[in-house]
């Protein structure tokens, strides 16, 4: 049963807090920020969401990130629902979203903790 737990404790936590937030395509503190401050930028810019292409990541990975956010207040289960209006704004600012596979977001993470200098 401790292995277990030490597992799923594991995976939950690489995959769903740090690989979401740690990549060298992400701001981090030290690094050159974009111009405009706007806040939803910003939030653009610190996060990313992993695509889930099988059942197991879905179920075992927080999903909706960049949603989660923008609007921290709102139930979980309701952030679906706000991609249609996401995707317009971003379109609408010209703003692009790339969203990553675990594979790239694993070795990202990988990279940016092995960094010494911000970018």
């Amino acid at each position: 049963l401790f292995m277990i737990n030490s597992i799923a404790s594991y995976w939950l936590v690489m995959t769903s807090v740090t690989t979401t937030h740690h990549h060298p395509d992400l701001y981090h503190a030290g690094d050159i920020p974009r111009a405009d401050p706007d806040w939803g930028l910003h939030q653009v810019d610190t996060v990313r969401d992993v695509e889930k292409p099988w059942l197991p990541l879905v179920l075992t990975t927080f999903g909706d990130h960049l949603l989660h956010h923008l609007f921290p207040a709102v139930d979980h289960s309701k952030l679906p629902a706000l991609y249609p209006v996401l995707h317009a704004t971003l379109q609408e600012f010209n703003v692009t979203y790339p969203w990553r596979n675990l594979a790239d977001m694993v070795h990202g993470l990988n990279t940016q903790i092995g960094k010494c200098e911000p970018t």
